[in-house]
């Protein structure tokens, strides 16, 4: 019982932080025109449907955030 709590928590508190994305010298402009390709760039590459679906486009924008240059920074 006790190791459904701690697993219980742990989805919970990873849950609830936020992962940002900043590239140095990038304009609030150019972050969201990049934001908005990787993302169309994410759903498209990933079939609809699946249990998985969601994991796995935000692991494709994630890649292709940075391959872009930008880094991944914890709120």
């Amino acid at each position: 019982m006790k190791w459904w709590f701690m697993i219980g928590s742990f989805v919970l508190l990873t849950g609830c932080s936020t992962t940002m994305y900043a590239k140095p010298g990038a304009s609030p402009r150019d972050d969201q025109r990049t934001s908005v390709q990787c993302r169309a760039l994410a759903e498209q590459g990933i079939p609809q449907g699946g249990v998985f679906r969601g994991m796995l486009v935000e692991d494709q924008y994630r890649q292709c955030l940075e391959g872009e240059g930008y880094v991944a920074q914890k709120n």
